[in-house]
């Protein structure tokens, strides 16, 4: 299983928040370095069922490293759902109460950048 703070770290302009992990799927918000100033969320799969070792997850690089596939600005909203869904079904190892409170707030800064858009 890749850690997902581990994952492409040298992308982040600051910390990201890990907003799910289940250790086969990870949902991350993180402000990257360049052109996005506002967070952004990432997702990736952390192994793929089948596949030849070493298991490297899905997305990879060019140089076969873990890396990360951004959530479209218009899925942000419907994937933050989908966490608390999934976690109220299946809390497993993680820090329910704590994920949830992470995930709401981004839900809040999704609606607040989707109002200040023109």
């Amino acid at each position: 299983m890749t850690n997902p703070l581990e994952v492409h770290s040298e992308m982040w302009a600051e910390q990201p928040m890990v907003l799910f992990d289940n250790g086969t799927y990870s949902v991350v918000s993180g402000v990257l370095k360049g052109e996005h100033s506002q967070p952004r969320l990432v997702q990736r799969w952390n192994t793929m069922a089948g596949r030849l070792t070493p298991d490297f997850g899905f997305p990879i690089d060019e140089g076969k490293k873990p890396d990360w596939l951004l959530v479209p600005e218009f899925l942000e909203v419907p994937m933050l759902h989908a966490l608390i869904d999934e976690l109220s079904e299946n809390p497993g190892i993680q820090n329910l109460r704590v994920r949830l409170d992470l995930i709401i707030k981004e839900l809040k800064r999704c609606r607040t950048a989707k109002t200040v858009k023109p």
